[in-house]
């Protein structure tokens, strides 16, 4: 498995962890990071695993698996304290930026990132963090 389609381990775990605090049901993915008998994760598809999930596992969403939750390009979100935000994944060059714009275009958070799986897993993390994102 090319791993520039999913998100990294600690993406992936920040996630998880995110979507406990806040009460999100996290949706299997087709890929996880599997904590095998060394205690090192690999990336894994559940087909391999062939429903045998036991070890501590994080969900690594293909990029088409966190299109369904976050569409790619700029999209809006409410946020009382700006406004309409303006939100999106974008190619930079050989990298990916992940964004979130206020009023007048004002950056309020924007994040790099080495690959369009992470950049997009560091936008859901950031708006679930900021109670944007409540269900997926």
């Amino acid at each position: 498995m090319d791993t520039r389609h999913v998100p990294t381990l600690e993406l992936s775990q920040e996630f998880d962890r995110l979507c406990n605090e806040k009460g999100i049901v996290v949706p299997m993915t087709e890929y996880i990071w599997y904590e095998t008998s060394t205690n090192k994760f690999e990336l894994v598809s559940r087909e391999e695993m062939k429903g045998n999930i036991i070890s501590p596992f994080f969900v690594a969403p293909l990029v088409s698996e966190s299109g369904e939750w976050l569409p790619i390009g700029s999209f809006q979100i409410e946020n009382h304290k700006y406004g309409w935000t303006r939100c999106g994944t974008e190619k930079m060059g050989d990298d990916w930026r992940a964004f979130v714009g206020g009023g007048d275009f004002e950056e309020i958070w924007d994040d790099i990132a080495t690959t369009e799986a992470n950049a997009r897993q560091k936008m859901l993390n950031y708006l679930i963090a900021e109670g944007k994102i409540t269900v997926l």
